[in-house]
């Protein structure tokens, strides 16, 4: 609405809470405070959330009911979650939109984080594209913010309007593997200082895409970094995610060095084994550095012979 004189108004978008956001609004609900929740029900929870503070508070409610038993409490969390989007209408917006503008959101909603335009069109499988983020921003299904970086738009889909987007499993996969290309052609491959959020962004997405080697050689230099921080366990869980697209050497060598300070020696002397006979022999420093660890870990149990031959 107009303003008298020179005064106007600016244009606040009311986005899904991140980061720092996130942790403070989680810290003011009871629930998620207890020492007691299980870890894997409250990741659940924080997930099915998907930075909505309404919905937070509501599953903050389901979680503090201890007369639910595991399997209640993550149907009630759903179920909390469908009355949402019943609350504000979703589908009801949806269906203002034309198929290619539905299309396009889908394909939006595999990126975790806010894009830009260049990422959007990178999954993009329609054309006129910026019609169909105006009609939808116009209804509030994309959330779009200004990069303090540069100035340029960012769009970003919000996890509580994700399922009731359709795509078939391959069109799916093509978007990921899409956007898993574009983000690592532009981010990591370029050496642009990547933080961890994005790291960890192309990590999901090769994932999903199942892009083995993208996910390995991300995923080693996420997880050899958090080795270094003593992050050991979240090293130990992003190693074990990898791994189930495959063996990979880099991947073993690092999962071993958190097995090794987590009192796992068996697993750990296992992987560095399994490391050192796939390690191509022209990677003379990490071939190195395997060695070198494989044998303080057998030093540890007991073979000083063998850990000498191998120093």
């Amino acid at each position: 609405f107009p303003l008298p004189g020179p005064a106007r108004l600016a244009h606040e978008g009311l986005g899904s809470l991140r980061g720092a956001e996130l942790q403070k609004k989680i810290a003011l609900l009871e629930a998620f405070q207890q020492d007691d929740l299980d870890r894997e029900l409250r990741a659940r929870a924080l997930a099915l959330s998907a930075g909505n503070p309404r919905l937070l508070e509501r599953l903050n409610k389901v979680l503090a009911d201890a007369t639910l038993d595991t399997d209640a409490i993550l149907a009630a969390m759903e179920k909390a979650t469908e009355e949402f989007r019943e609350d504000i209408l979703l589908r009801e917006l949806l269906a203002r939109q034309t198929a290619d503008g539905r299309q396009l959101l889908a394909r939006l909603s595999v990126y975790g984080l806010p894009v830009d335009r260049v990422a959007v069109e990178a999954v993009a499988a329609t054309s006129n594209i910026e019609s169909h983020l105006a009609r939808a921003a116009a209804l509030s299904l994309v959330e779009m913010e200004q990069s303090p970086a540069d100035g340029q738009g960012r769009y970003f889909i919000s996890g509580i309007l994700g399922p009731l987007l359709v795509m078939t499993d391959e069109e799916r996969l093509e978007a990921n593997r899409r956007g898993a290309h574009h983000l690592h052609q532009t981010l990591w491959a370029a050496g642009k200082g990547l933080s961890p959020e994005w790291a960890l962004e192309i990590h999901r997405l090769a994932m999903m895409a199942k892009e083995k080697e993208m996910a390995a050689s991300v995923g080693d230099a996420l997880a050899s970094a958090w080795v270094n921080q003593s992050r050991y366990r979240e090293a130990e869980a992003l190693c074990a995610r990898t791994l189930s697209l495959g063996g990979d050497y880099r991947i073993h060598h690092t999962l071993a060095r958190a097995e090794g300070v987590l009192g796992k020696a068996g697993d750990a002397r296992r992987h560095y084994e399994e490391a050192l006979a796939h390690c191509p022999s022209e990677e003379v420093r990490l071939h190195a550095a395997i060695i070198h660890n494989l044998a303080g870990v057998i030093a540890q149990q007991g073979d000083v012979k063998r850990a000498l031959d191998l120093w």
